[in-house]
């Protein structure tokens, strides 16, 4: 699944997690005095056990299925194989 990464202006570490290449699905109210801003794309598989930071490439896929991002407080580091 091709994913999207945007962080947050006002707070360093916050970051999204998204399927919508433009971010309009981000709430404003989870990033307070500021705005996301698009950082890069990755593609992630549920066959690819690759950890994003905190969470790993199956939780961030649960909550797009279920919300459509993925807000994290965690510095977000890509290691391992991302396809």
């Amino acid at each position: 699944m091709n994913l999207h990464l945007f962080k947050c202006s006002s707070k360093k570490l916050r970051t999204a997690i998204t399927n919508v290449q433009t971010g309009n699905n981000l709430p404003i109210d989870q990033c307070e005095n500021g705005n996301w801003e698009y950082w890069k794309s990755i593609n992630v598989s549920a066959n690819n056990p690759t950890r994003i930071g905190a969470p790993s490439s199956d939780e961030i896929l649960k909550a797009i299925a279920s919300y459509g991002y993925l807000i994290s407080d965690s510095e977000i580091k890509l290691e391992g194989r991302i396809e």
